[in-house]
């Protein structure tokens, strides 16, 4: 009966020591309390023999946190010294760019001449098709000159056109700026064999809305005519203006012509007198002006067409141009930016130069 009875004994003894393992594997893998740190602090109190080390836990309010905390980066002493910027040891500092562009302007003492050939105004580029066979475009910039005195008593120049800055300090005081008349004079002058006659009509779309740049026409007549006096030129002036309405259309009065004349004042003052209105028919005016005005015999015939329009009217644009060409009329165009006009100029020899430069 003994025997029977250790076993259970021994079981029951075994079971209890497991469990008693248990719970102290449990206790020991028991988080410390709210008010205790995670810090085990070893103190070995000061003596000759050796003890056994005590361990107690350190409570939080006995851990010291300090007072700010500073979240600056400081530098290395070598890396603050490479980032400071050089010292300059200039009073004038130019940067690199400006200073290769004022370096330039330096050395420039003679501007560059423009060459002979085809031109045009204020950054338009255009084969302009002169008797020679013409180039590529050439950007024509307005440029000051110094003044002269020509046979009308009337503030010109005649020096080529410069590539120099418009703006630079050599031009801004007591010089002349080129017009977009002065600029067609100077392309016919270098056009033109000395000593040949000129007869020059300007071609005005007087609609409503051309009043300002029939104003402009007048005042810089002047000083395409100063120029013309200064090489000896002979030469007329004449104007053909037209606008469309339907009163007009039935009275055929919708284009006015004035004779070619050398009196400049005169055409100046009808150039002034102008009243603008209605609309216009370009292709109209120029296939009556062919007819309508009378070109001296051995003169170098040219139109100066002027419009702020759109071409329109009852004629092909193919018969007009063939009209011109036959009646070996040159043609330069100061209007809109459209194929027609732009050829106009460029199968005559003439320039095209933009409506928006004569008021400018």
């Amino acid at each position: 009966m003994r025997s029977s009875m250790r076993t259970p004994l021994a079981v029951s003894i075994v079971l209890h020591a497991l469990l008693a393992c248990f719970v102290v594997t449990l206790k020991v893998a028991e988080p410390p309390p709210d008010d205790a740190a995670g810090v085990l602090v070893v103190t070995a109190p000061a003596g000759r023999g050796r003890r056994p080390l005590r361990l107690r836990r350190v409570s939080r309010a006995e851990r010291k946190a300090p007072d700010s905390v500073s979240l600056t980066q400081r530098r290395s002493p070598l890396v603050a010294e490479a980032a400071r910027p050089p010292a300059r040891t200039s009073p004038l500092y130019v940067p690199p760019h400006r200073a290769t562009a004022v370096a330039s302007y330096q050395s420039s003492s003679t501007p560059t001449t423009r060459p002979v050939g085809p031109a045009v105004l204020d950054g338009y580029r255009e084969h302009t098709g002169l008797r020679a066979g013409g180039g590529s475009g050439e950007t024509v910039r307005r440029v000051a000159e110094p003044l002269r005195r020509g046979r009308a008593g009337l503030s010109m120049s005649t020096q080529t056109a410069s590539s120099a800055s418009p703006t630079s300090p050599a031009q801004t005081a007591g010089l002349e700026l080129k017009t977009p008349l002065d600029l067609i004079a100077e392309n016919l002058l270098r056009g033109e064999p000395h000593g040949v006659p000129i007869d020059l009509v300007f071609l005005l779309d007087i609609s409503q809305s051309m009043q300002d740049n029939i104003y402009a026409v007048a005042r810089h007549l002047e000083g395409m005519a100063a120029r013309f006096d200064a090489h000896e030129v002979d030469f007329q002036v004449g104007i053909v203006t037209f606008h469309h309405s339907t009163a007009h259309s039935i009275l055929r009065n919708a284009i006015k012509v004035t004779q070619l004349t050398d009196d400049v004042a005169k055409v100046r003052k009808k150039l002034r007198d102008v009243k603008c209105s209605g609309g216009e028919k370009a292709l109209n005016a120029l296939m009556e002006a062919i007819h309508r005005v009378k070109f001296r015999a051995g003169a170098s015939r040219r139109f100066v067409f002027v419009t702020d329009e759109y071409v329109d009217g009852d004629y092909p644009t193919r018969e007009v141009s063939g009209a011109l060409y036959r009646a070996r009329i040159h043609v330069d165009v100061i209007g809109m930016d459209e194929p027609f006009q732009r050829s106009l100029a460029a199968e005559s020899g003439g320039m095209w130069i933009p409506i928006a430069s004569l008021t400018s």
